[in-house]
């Protein structure tokens, strides 16, 4: 017999846990679930217990270092690099000890447990990071084979060294090994355990399952008299009686159906009748769908259900069609037994004799009167608002386009109102969606009591209607005045005070019109000249009614054609990004603003503040902040390999669009990841605005930002909805003074008041403050007076490409450097213990 390859094997286990027995099912599910919890738990102890024996090893290497540290600082001061090996070979039988070594700030080995190591520099790249890091522990390597760490030798407040320590994790390891061995062979002991006991437990359970299946079974060859024989209150139990019952059930059915097929019985109304219509026999459905017993219609005719509804010809052509096909069926008007006429849909056919002859007719006869409503309640529902009875969107749409057509035929105009309920919303989050549905209730019929017999009011959904008006007058301008005496007439009823459930309510529309008359013109366009007519009353403060014109759409036109232009722009690298300097009370370049620039290959470059509102109105603004963000954070990095721009900081400005949205901390995050960013050089500039809407939501994401080291900075402070009640509560690292307070600071006392205040505010909150648009030297010493520790604005530098900002900060270091030489070399040659830096 052949051997099966593993993997086979594992395939013809798992359709065997499929598709085997209950038994089986159940001893392999039971065993499996207990071995692979047995299975977590021995590799949850494992990997706990190494990470315990990493733990420690590490702990011992630190306590190593700082004891060597400790023991060698005097030997380092005295230069005596004899004691100081010494100190060093004192420590060499550490078990697992790789070597030990004391090292001067520029990486050479002063003392070591491995003498060739004496007198040579660390130059490797984790020994030459660790040489530019600060004076504090550090883990140089940690690897599963060793751990290598550093603590610095320290004179007083002075770095004079390095005290580093390798240890391998031999012994960690090897005990490791052995308890995986031991876990291992105790874990198949408890499983082949784990499988004995599934067993025994599935075949106790399944015992009496084996049972029912035989009843079953004998049930279904025809067995119908056996039973199944177990008792309890378990559920295998209950199981087996209810099975029990069924079959009693059964038995009674198979009684009835055999008298059933005695009759003619069915759901369906049969009749029989002669030759000549006389009825012969009917059954219980009949006599249920018309009211009559059996004893009323038996010797009567089909006459006695006649309701009048249909006429003579309908009946003769009926009679017609089942002489020449022997059957007919159609939708007839029966009369009840107690007057009401319902419809019913009726079949007949003819029952021919030996020769051919009509002997009798079998009518099936079944009220359909459940059927006629439901097609009358989808109609409803296809056309018709289901809270007010309006015509919804599908009807208004066939409605006006009828209109359109009949006002171009009679040359009368006609007009189309939108009319949209102002701060419904409100209603809804205040006094609950139930009042806020009786709300429409009251406006639908307040609408329909403004308008005349043959117009329409329509439900477009939510809180927009639509009223369609026809058969204005033939000129333009008196159509006009029509349509706004009635927009006016609507605006009225709706100011007026509603009731609901006892709740007093004001509410107010904003309504947009626009006719249509002989010019060609389509629905779609209709409707959106009525919306942005709607939108323009809005913005002019609501409760208002507005026409269409051709300026509103011109204006519209072009915000789609920028959208459009926008996206192009994305797609094909058009924006770019320019840094203006921020600097500090001594005119050093800190941190820079980073600021979108679109440069069109035809228009040249295109002005923000032509674009960003734009781009925010349109939702743009958030795949255009993500790209800001990804670019500025790889000019950072880039930076970061350059000494003299390494330590600025980055300011991008994020929308309240684009924070708002639920993905923000996650980009955030995984664009510092993928550049390889450092998060402490990026701040987030907010503005107030953002800060409105859930606040609680809004410190979370900041905090959680927070924790990665992105700092924080709150834009154009001041101009908005200032409140020390969330500004304490933030976690900001700076507020922003906007430029139209710094740019009169000097000649208007309010700004000036508005500008101390703030830098005030910063420093009694511990806030760093930053001045943007400062453009003369008299607005920047004004500000350096009262406390401006940073400043930002055309006097400094205007926004200019990450090049441009580059060449400027090395210049300006090349200045600083120049003037501070000197200086640092009477420091260097004046510096104690062997010249060692201090």
């Amino acid at each position: 017999m052949k051997t099966l390859h593993p993997v086979s094997r594992l395939q013809s286990m798992l359709h065997s846990l499929r598709t085997g027995s209950l038994r089986r099912q159940l001893a392999w599910t039971f065993g499996l679930a207990l071995a692979l919890m047995l299975s977590v738990l021995v590799a949850s102890m494992l990997l706990y217990q190494r990470s315990f024996l990493y733990r420690q090893g590490t702990e011992n290497a630190m306590s190593l270092s700082r004891a060597l540290a400790a023991s060698s600082v005097s030997w380092v001061l005295a230069n005596d690099l004899a004691g100081l090996q010494e100190v060093v070979t004192g420590v060499s039988a550490t078990p697992d000890l790789q070597f030990a070594a004391v090292l001067s700030l520029r990486g050479e080995v002063l003392a070591s447990t491995q003498s060739a190591q004496v007198g040579r520099v660390f130059s490797d790249a984790v020994s030459q990071r660790l040489l530019r890091s600060a004076a504090a522990p550090q883990i140089v390597l940690d690897r599963p084979d060793l751990i290598d760490v550093a603590v610095p030798v320290m004179a007083g407040q002075r770095h004079v060294g390095w005290a580093r320590v390798e240890l391998t994790r031999a012994s960690a390891n090897a005990s490791v090994r052995d308890l995986q061995w031991a876990s291992a062979g105790g874990a198949l002991g408890v499983i082949l355990l784990i499988a004995l006991v599934s067993n025994l437990l599935a075949r106790r359970l399944t015992r009496r399952l084996d049972h029912l299946m035989e009843v079953v079974k004998e049930t279904g060859s025809g067995q119908g008299a056996l039973r199944a024989t177990l008792s309890g209150d378990d559920e295998i139990s209950l199981l087996g009686q209810k099975i029990n019952r069924m079959l009693d059930a059964l038995d009674r059915q198979r009684s009835a159906l055999k008298l059933a097929a005695i009759t003619f019985e069915s759901q369906q109304g049969m009749v029989i009748t002669d030759a000549q219509g006389t009825i012969l026999r009917v059954n219980q459905a009949f006599c249920d769908t018309t009211g009559y017993s059996a004893a009323e219609v038996v010797g009567q005719t089909h006459r006695i259900l006649k309701s009048g509804r249909q006429d003579a010809a309908f009946y003769r052509a009926m009679w017609d069609e089942i002489g020449r096909s022997g059957t007919w069926q159609g939708e007839v008007w029966n009369r009840h037994k107690d007057g009401r006429v319902f419809p019913a849909w009726l079949s007949i056919t003819a029952v021919r004799g030996a020769a051919g002859e009509v002997t009798h007719y079998v009518g099936a006869c079944v009220d359909i009167t459940a059927r006629k409503q439901a097609e009358e309640e989808i109609r409803l529902l296809a056309f018709y608002d289901p809270l007010t009875g309006l015509p919804n969107r599908r009807l208004q749409h066939d409605r006006l386009q009828r209109a359109v057509v009949a006002s171009a035929r009679s040359g009368q105009y006609g007009a189309l109102l939108f009319i949209d309920l102002d701060n419904f919303k409100t209603l809804n989050d205040t006094l609950g969606h139930a009042l806020g549905d009786q709300l429409l209730l009251q406006v639908a019929r307040r609408l329909s009591a403004c308008v005349r017999q043959g117009d329409t009011v329509a439900r477009l959904g939510g809180d927009e209607f639509v009223v369609i008006v026809e058969n204005l007058d033939a000129q333009a301008d008196v159509a006009a005045t029509q349509a706004l005496r009635l927009g006016e007439k609507i605006r009225a009823s709706l100011n007026q005070q509603y009731d609901l459930a006892g709740q007093s309510w004001h509410s107010t529309p904003s309504i947009g019109v626009t006719l249509f008359g002989t010019s060609p013109v389509t629905v779609d366009e209709l409707m959106k000249q009525a919306d942005l007519a709607m939108y323009q009353a809005k913005s002019s403060g609501r409760n208002a009614v507005h026409f269409f014109n051709q300026e509103m759409q011109r204006v519209v036109t072009a915000r789609v054609d920028l959208d459009a232009r926008m996206r192009e722009a994305l797609r094909e690298r058009q924006f770019v990004l320019h840094y203006q300097p921020q600097v500090d009370d001594a005119g050093r370049v800190v941190g820079a603003e980073a600021l979108v620039r679109w440069q069109h290959p035809q228009q040249g470059m295109v002005s923000p503040a032509e674009f960003i509102p734009a781009a925010e109105e349109s939702g743009l603004i958030v795949p255009l902040g993500r790209w800001v963000l990804e670019t500025a954070c790889r000019q950072l990095e880039e930076w970061s390999r350059q000494p003299a721009m390494q330590s600025l900081v980055v300011a991008v400005n994020i929308s309240a669009r684009q924070f708002g949205h639920s993905g923000f901390v996650d980009m955030v995050a995984t664009t510092l990841a993928n550049s390889g960013a450092d998060p402490q050089r990026l701040k987030l500039e907010l503005t107030e605005s953002l800060l409105l809407d859930n606040l609680e939501d809004t410190i979370l994401k900041m905090s959680t930002l927070k924790a990665l080291g992105v700092r924080f900075a709150l834009d154009d402070f001041g101009t908005g909805y200032s409140s020390l009640s969330y500004l304490k509560r933030l976690p900001l690292d700076q507020l922003k003074i906007d430029q139209s307070f710094v740019r009169d600071v000097l000649s208007d006392a309010n700004d000036a008041a508005i500008a101390r205040t703030v830098l005030a505010l910063g420093q009694n909150l511990d806030l760093e403050v930053i001045a943007e648009g400062v453009e003369t030297e008299a607005q920047r010493e004004f500000l350096a007076r009262h406390g401006c520790l940073f400043y930002q604005g055309y006097l400094f530098g205007r926004p200019m490409p990450a090049a441009e900002l580059t060449a400027l900060v090395r210049q300006e270091n090349e200045n600083q450097l120049g003037a501070s030489s000197i200086a640092f070399e009477t420091h260097a040659a004046s510096a104690p213990c062997g010249g060692l830096p201090s």
